[in-house]
């Protein structure tokens, strides 16, 4: 299956919950046992998905930097 490129937002969010900072500080954002790592349009959204599991805490990943870079993925964007 095929995809035609798009150009991505400017900024994706990944929410998550503070205690898990430090560690993603150190790992980076990882799937782990899941497919894909989670990202929000917004960061309302982000804030919401953190919220779910304690204190929020939202990383700003630079989307459009990381595409304009060469660094792609067919299935989003």
């Amino acid at each position: 299956m095929s995809y035609k490129e798009k150009i991505p937002p400017d900024f994706l969010y990944h929410g998550t919950t503070i205690r898990f900072l430090e560690i993603l500080k150190e790992q980076g954002l990882v799937a782990g046992s899941r497919q894909y790592v989670h990202l929000s349009s917004d960061e309302t959204t982000a804030i919401a998905v953190g919220k779910r599991h304690g204190k929020p805490c939202v990383f700003k990943i630079k989307n459009l930097l990381m595409y304009k870079r060469g660094i792609k993925n067919p299935l989003f964007w």
